[in-house]
C-alpha cells in the first residue's frame, strides 16, 4: 500500500536476475515505488542511474557478488544488498521499503555528472529478526 503522504514515488535502480526481478518489480509496484532502471548481473554497468534514488541489488549468484565491488565504486546512490531472495510476509515487504526510504533520503545525493565519483557512504540498518530468519534477510 502506498504511503498517502510520500510526495513523490520513491525511484529504485533494481540489479537481480531474471526470475527476482520480476519477483521485486511486482513487490516494489504494490508498495507504490517506480522502478527506474531494471539490469540483471553481468550487465554492463550504466554511466546514469536514471534518476534512481537507491540501489537495490538482488545476489543470487557469484555473478553479482563478482560485480558487487565495481558496483559500489561506481554508485552515485545509496546501494541495498539483499540475499536470500524475497520474504514473503509483510512485515519483511515493509521493512525493505523502510531501509530503501531511508537510504534514499538519507541525505544530499551527489551532483550527477560533475566531479570524480566517489563511493557511496554505506550504513548498516538492522533487520528485527523474525521467526523465519533467512526469509527475513535483506
Amino acid at each position: 500500500m502506498m504511503n498517502s503522504a510520500r510526495q513523490t514515488a520513491l525511484r529504485v535502480a533494481l540489479l537481480a536476475d531474471t526470475r527476482q526481478r520480476r519477483d521485486f518489480h511486482v513487490l516494489l509496484e504494490q508498495q507504490g515505488v517506480q522502478v527506474v532502471l531494471d539490469m540483471q548481473p553481468g550487465a554492463p554497468l550504466p554511466q546514469s542511474w536514471n534518476d534512481a534514488q537507491v540501489l537495490l541489488v538482488a545476489m543470487s549468484d557469484s555473478a553479482a557478488a563478482l560485480q558487487l565491488e565495481r558496483l559500489l565504486e561506481r554508485s552515485t546512490v545509496p546501494v541495498v544488498l539483499n540475499r536470500g531472495g524475497i520474504g514473503r510476509s509483510e512485515s519483511w515487504s515493509r521493512g525493505l521499503l523502510g531501509k530503501l526510504e531511508v537510504l534514499a533520503h538519507a541525505g544530499p545525493h551527489e551532483a550527477r555528472g560533475s566531479g570524480p565519483r566517489t563511493r557511496p557512504e554505506l550504513r548498516v540498518i538492522p533487520l528485527v529478526q523474525s521467526e523465519n530468519s533467512s526469509a527475513s534477510r535483506i
